[in-house]
């Protein structure tokens, strides 16, 4: 005789089951979202370190500190000052190297100074330093005058005994003899420069002579340092008690 057995299915989640996942997935998500809120916040706050801004008082002497310190050696790059124009204002770019950024930034480093106009990012004069050589660091965008709309730069050299001033520059061998900024104030704040933090300062040329035939040299001795920079001290920022005739 053959006996039938009836089995029933238990295929499915029960309702507790459901609860229970719904719950760890729950939490799980919680852990996800706050693991990303926190990577996002550390990259805030790593883009706003590099995004300094330097007190109005100093930018010109800031300006002068870097240029005054630019530098042609193995690896340097070429200095290169370009002409531009945008929106009716002179909107020039200049980028060199200097051999050591000091103890702040050690090491050779570029410096880049143009004029930015985004909503999405700082604006006015601005300064991006990068690093040189093998080590990969994060570019640092430091705001020089934020209120700045535009840059004027020229370039002096001698030309049969005669010193000529040429609106671009861009060589691996030679500097200039000096270096000219002249940096305006945005529109919205030609009227008042100084509500947008305008240095007043800035008003007048920024105008630093340079040393072409020394500092084309390469190895960092003493002979192309820019005058009167103590051999211990950098020029992007250096310790305290360094700077020009310190």
């Amino acid at each position: 005789m053959t006996t039938l057995r009836s089995t029933r299915s238990t295929a499915g989640f029960t309702l507790v089951e459901v609860l229970v996942a719904i719950v760890v997935a729950g939490a799980v998500s919680a852990a996800a979202y706050g693991v990303v809120g926190s990577l996002a916040a550390s990259r805030r706050a790593a883009e706003r370190g590099r995004e300094m801004a330097i007190p109005g008082a100093g930018a010109r002497e800031t300006l002068q500190e870097w240029v005054r310190a630019a530098a042609l050696f193995d690896g340097s790059g070429r200095f290169d000052g370009a002409d531009r124009r945008a929106a009716g204002l002179p909107r020039d770019e200049l980028s060199f190297a200097v051999e050591d950024g000091g103890a702040l930034r050690p090491g050779p480093r570029r410096v880049r100074l143009w004029i930015g106009r985004s909503s999405f990012g700082p604006s006015g004069l601005l300064a991006e330093i990068s690093s040189l050589g093998p080590r990969s660091e994060p570019a640092e965008t430091l705001v020089v005058a934020r209120a700045a709309g535009g840059l004027d730069v020229r370039y002096r050299f001698t030309l049969r005994d005669r010193k000529v001033w040429t609106d671009a520059w861009a060589s691996d061998s030679v500097l200039p003899e000096a270096v000219e900024l002249r940096v305006t104030p945005a529109p919205e704040y030609a009227a008042d420069p100084r509500a947008g933090g305008f240095p007043n300062l800035l008003r007048l040329p920024v105008r630093v002579p340079l040393r072409p035939g020394l500092q084309t040299l390469s190895g960092g001795t003493d002979a192309h340092r820019p005058a009167g920079l103590r051999p211990d001290c950098g020029a992007l920022g250096a310790a305290p008690g360094c700077g020009p005739g310190r």
